[in-house]
């Protein structure tokens, strides 16, 4: 039942954080998006390696746990 509630907790949050790249331009922008326009990819660059590594975050968690239960069980 937990991870059904992960799955769609992750989903929603993702949705949020997607919606609020758009809202935060304006806001930075003064309503005006030309002003954004040298700095997108620079910002579209960081938004997508923070959302990659947001989302393979469980599968790095698992192998460092797995690792550090490899070497400390002797």
């Amino acid at each position: 039942m937990l991870l059904i509630f992960g799955v769609a907790a992750y989903g929603v949050g993702a949705n949020i954080c997607y919606t609020l790249g758009w809202i935060t331009e304006l806001f930075w922008s003064g309503g005006n998006p030309v002003r954004t326009e040298s700095q997108r990819k620079k910002i579209f660059l960081t938004g997508f390696v923070f959302s990659s590594a947001l989302t393979t975050m469980p599968m790095w968690l698992a192998a460092l746990i797995w690792v550090m239960n490899k070497l400390t069980r002797r």
